[in-house]
């Protein structure tokens, strides 16, 4: 065994493998047993059901995918159709063999909408003027006065009111 070249037994079961694809793993081994190679079931095992390497594992899973993602065959669809709904958007996709999910469709156009609007702008609110009383400048005749006039005018409500107006005036 030490004088065999690295790899000679992997070759050989290859070589098996390429002339016989169909072989299951024991047939290999006493198909090998009397070309004079001696290998074990694992060996074998490992070579014909191995792991595919990442390179091909990745190769052969993008063969069978669509060229464009789900979220853009839904926004290619709004752009030519903005009021379809969700069913009808899942029905066409369905028919080109994009499987995508209805909340998927409604996230897409809700952001598909919103994309399309200008940004909002918020405006400061105004601010009004708070009244101040200052404590102790106002006498008890003038209070007498100021209560004689809300009274002539309807009350205290309708007297804030015009003095509201008289502040808008000055």
């Amino acid at each position: 065994m030490a004088s065999e070249k690295r790899g000679a037994r992997s070759a050989a079961i290859r070589q098996y493998l390429s002339e016989h694809p169909d072989a299951k793993p024991k047939e290999i081994v006493d198909g090998l047993k009397q070309a004079g190679v001696e290998v074990g079931v694992n060996l074998v095992s490992s070579i014909k059901y191995g792991k595919r390497s990442k390179k091909a594992t990745v190769k052969a899973g993008r063969r069978g995918r669509a060229k464009v993602s789900g979220s853009e065959a839904i926004r290619r669809l709004l752009t030519k159709n903005p009021e379809a709904g969700p069913k009808a958007i899942r029905a066409k996709l369905a028919k080109k063999g994009i499987n995508v999910s209805a909340g998927l469709i409604s996230f897409v156009k809700f952001n598909f909408k919103k994309a399309g609007k200008a940004p909002s702008v918020r405006v400061a609110a105004r601010r009004t003027a708070v009244r101040r009383a200052i404590a102790g400048s106002v006498s008890f005749d003038q209070l007498l006065a100021v209560k004689r006039v809300a009274d002539s005018m309807g009350g205290a409500a309708q007297l804030r009111q015009a003095l509201d107006m008289l502040a808008q005036l000055s």
